[in-house]
């Protein structure tokens, strides 16, 4: 689970494959969205790693395990810890991880 269709963006060009849903740009309310995700087992959530995306996390975590679905955030909180001031949304991780190659390389 992303914010929106950027990050969904990103995540491909890092090579993710599988589904991808974007909390916005549904056309439904964040409480509708999330009721759509009930028949999934865990749900992983990688929202940005600013005030607003830790609150998206936060609400959609205290949500999904109400209706049965384990949230995962293990991944979201690692990579904030680790990109801490280079990258503060999940649009910015593939470009900064593509900057990382080229700077390797050299």
């Amino acid at each position: 689970m992303v914010e929106g269709a950027d990050d969904e963006r990103s995540l491909r060009r890092l090579g993710v494959e599988g589904r991808i849903f974007r909390a916005s740009g549904s056309g439904k309310t964040l409480l509708n969205f999330l009721e759509g995700l009930a028949g999934f087992k865990q749900i992983i959530i990688l929202t940005d790693f600013d005030r607003a995306g830790d609150k998206l996390a936060k609400f959609s975590t205290e949500h999904l395990k109400r209706l049965g679905v384990e949230p995962v955030v293990e991944f979201r909180e690692k990579l904030k810890a680790i990109l801490r001031k280079d990258v503060k949304d999940i649009e910015g991780l593939a470009r900064f991880l593509r900057g990382q190659r080229i700077a390797l390389k050299h």
